[in-house]
């Protein structure tokens, strides 16, 4: 392959320029930008319940939901219809000799002194309504799952419980005298 006289001339001019232009001292990647004060994400794409564009709170979300993270909701966004995005699995759902019960809890302050701010039953919630405040910045939404069972249930546990310790006395007496 034969390269012209006046392309090879082209080509250390071009290197000899980009030498001249490019910048002298140590190369280094951009900085990144710094955090601003008070409460940031530890993601960059936290969960959304919001509209493209509309200004939003982060929110902590824990317990029994099936989605527990950081939540980026869009302010005035209506508690229940969160809590339906949420999905709580199993509420409102009776279980054969099981009550279980959901707790919807909101916690609102600094992170070391933060204070429960409102507290109601899930169902009470859904089926009354009621007055429950506004996610704000910063504020943690906690549910949580209560079970209890049954007064049948227990009095069958306790039954079943005395029984097996009067049949083992039973039977160590009879080893015991030899009777077995």
């Amino acid at each position: 392959m034969h390269l012209s006289k006046r392309f090879v001339a082209y080509l250390a001019f071009s290197m000899l320029l980009a030498l001249c232009v490019a910048p002298s001292g140590e190369v280094a990647a951009q900085d990144a930008p710094q955090a601003t004060p008070g409460l940031t994400s530890p993601l960059e794409n936290p969960n959304r319940f919001a509209r493209p564009g509309m200004p939003t709170n982060e929110v902590w979300v824990w317990g029994e939901v099936s989605q527990p993270g950081i939540w980026r909701v869009e302010r005035g966004a209506d508690l229940v219809q969160f809590l339906s995005h949420l999905r709580v699995p199993g509420a409102l759902q009776e279980r054969a000799g099981t009550r279980t019960r959901y707790t919807l809890k909101i916690y609102r302050g600094q992170p070391r002194e933060r204070d429960l701010i409102f507290e109601t039953r899930l169902d009470e919630l859904l089926e009354q309504g009621g007055d429950y405040p506004e996610l704000q910045d910063g504020d943690i939404l906690a549910v949580e799952l209560r079970q209890r069972q049954s007064r049948w249930q227990i009095a069958r546990l306790v039954t079943t419980t005395i029984s097996s310790a009067a049949s083992l006395t039973l039977l160590f007496l009879r080893i015991r005298d030899g009777r077995f």
